[in-house]
């Protein structure tokens, strides 16, 4: 019984080795709850260019330098956000939605002269739009790629989510995805699918980020919320608050009583 049990127990893992050879590694994600954010509801989840309009993104580089700028129509007709050395751009092609389109970043080279992009964070609460995550009943998020019409999708219409995946034929960096400050829907707790930022990390065998001439496609999904984002005070900071407001109240019944 032990040998047969022994050799059970090598051919799972034997399996769970391939299946983490197999996996995309390139091309995960994690998910946190960060600070919680509340909206009232799912408006829209076939999301264009157009539709996350004024969104906040901010950028660094291998030197420390820094960048910030807002999603906005550019003179050749599309989408994007940049400065002298990085541009990030969703599908040219009008009316294409970020469930089946691709965003992209170009960085200017050369190589010797350009320092390495190290990160991009898209802050889609600035402008009430939600990072939808491929949804994986009784998993969660998925790490990559596509999940069910489950969480939010199937109650507050979100539809289907997708989970960064990104295109690395163009480069030899990896990247990472985050997905922070989880939205909860019309008061109700965060069924942990919807997030305000995206933050995709790069890195490079050796040091380094996303080098100069190099480019990278990815695809993340968006939907627009209602009600945009409000910071949901936690557990503590609630009980901050009431116990000052009773202390308040009790101070002004005291001043009454007095006179």
């Amino acid at each position: 019984m032990s040998s047969l049990r022994s050799a059970l127990l090598a051919r799972c893992a034997t399996a769970l080795f391939t299946l983490v050879l197999a996996a995309p590694a390139a091309a995960q994600s994690d998910f946190s709850n960060g600070t919680t954010r509340d909206a009232g509801s799912v408006t829209k989840a076939n999301v264009t260019g157009a539709d996350m309009a004024g969104m906040a993104v901010s950028w660094g580089y291998a030197n420390g330098s820094t960048g910030a700028g807002s999603w906005s129509l550019t003179q050749a007709g599309y989408y994007a956000v940049r400065d002298d050395r990085m541009t990030l751009l969703f599908e040219s092609t009008p009316n294409v939605t970020t469930n089946t389109g691709r965003w992209s970043v170009f960085l200017a080279g050369p190589a010797s002269t350009t320092p390495d992009l190290s990160w991009i964070r898209l802050n889609g609460g600035s402008v009430g739009v939600a990072f939808d995550c491929g949804w994986v009943p009784l998993r969660g998020c998925a790490t990559t790629g596509d999940g069910g019409n489950e969480g939010s999708e199937g109650s507050a219409g979100s539809g289907l989510g997708y989970s960064f995946q990104g295109d690395f034929s163009d480069t030899d960096a990896t990247a990472r995805a985050a997905y922070t400050n989880a939205f909860g829907l019309g008061g109700a707790n965060p069924v942990g699918d919807l997030y305000e930022q995206l933050t995709i990390t790069f890195s490079r065998s050796g040091g380094g980020g996303l080098e100069g001439g190099d480019s990278f496609s990815f695809t993340a999904d968006t939907d627009l919320l209602d009600g945009g984002a409000v910071a949901v005070p936690e557990p503590s900071a609630l009980g901050l608050l009431t116990v000052g407001a009773l202390t308040l109240l009790g101070a002004a019944r005291r001043r009454q009583i007095r006179r």
